[in-house]
């Protein structure tokens, strides 16, 4: 499976081992299933689209 989005920016941020269980969780759980990266990156863009 390939990148369908070419992202420039990098960040680093820190998780806890909890979120980082609940991220992948939720990830596995996608069709078709997520890696951590893409995960955390929709659940922000999910975060962000409600605060709209």
């Amino acid at each position: 499976m390939g990148r369908t989005e070419i992202f420039d920016e990098k960040k680093l941020i820190r998780f806890t081992s909890e979120m980082i269980e609940r991220i992948e969780r939720w990830g596995k759980k996608q069709k078709p299933p997520m890696n951590f990266s893409d995960s955390a990156r929709a659940l922000i863009e999910v975060g962000l689209s409600k605060g709209k």
